[in-house]
């Protein structure tokens, strides 16, 4: 169950692999990948000086998976990654200085045991 649902999260989030039906388009990667939308990766959180930690990271956080994951989906994944975060893991979400290292750590969060386990218990 584990290894279908951390199978079935990755394709949610990386999205299909193959393009125009090519038989020859690369394999899908088995580890999920987020593509920041541009207005998101480079969204400043100005106007969110009194919002806890928490929330600007869910702000940061909640556009990659919904872009990826629209809807409950989304918002149940962003939920277990923000609740599955440290506290230093939040303050660099929230912070979103550097979009890349928002991806990855986003990315590393949702392939997390405690992230998957949030998920499938959300999930099913």
């Amino acid at each position: 169950m584990r290894l279908f649902l951390s199978i079935a999260l990755a394709a949610t989030v990386a999205g299909c692999a193959m393009q125009d039906g090519a038989e020859d388009a690369a394999p899908a990667v088995d580890t999920a990948a987020f593509e920041a939308p541009a207005e998101v990766a480079a969204a400043p959180l100005d106007g969110e000086a009194n919002a806890s930690v928490d929330d600007q990271a869910r702000a940061v956080v909640s556009p990659l998976v919904q872009a990826q994951a629209p809807g409950p989906v989304g918002e149940a994944l962003t939920g277990c990654i923000i609740d599955s975060a440290s506290e230093a893991e939040l303050a660099t979400l929230a912070a979103n200085e550097d979009p890349d290292a928002t991806l990855a750590l986003t990315q590393s969060l949702l392939n997390s045991d405690a992230t998957i386990a949030c998920a499938t218990a959300a999930l099913t």
